[in-house]
């Protein structure tokens, strides 16, 4: 089922997506949840490790946002 995603504060953009898909049972528009970035910076660990070991993850995972979600404050996910 594919999901929209519209960012917070973005009112006309959800408004409109509700619009368009009224007619589509499948596709759902929901607001992002989140509050504010969770990213921090690069090397720094998100949990203090005990000594002697380290932060294991050495590259990172997360894709770079999609261009609608800076430029139509969207984005779509199957």
């Amino acid at each position: 089922m594919p999901r929209i995603f519209v960012r917070r504060g973005c009112a006309e953009t959800y408004d409109r997506l509700r619009e368009v898909f009224a007619e589509e049972p499948d596709v759902q528009i929901l607001w992002d949840r989140r509050a504010d970035e969770r990213r921090r910076t690069a090397g720094a660990p998100s949990v203090d490790l005990p000594a002697g070991t380290h932060e294991r993850r050495q590259v990172e995972r997360r894709k770079p946002r999609p261009p609608t979600w800076l430029t139509l404050d969207f984005v779509v996910a199957d």
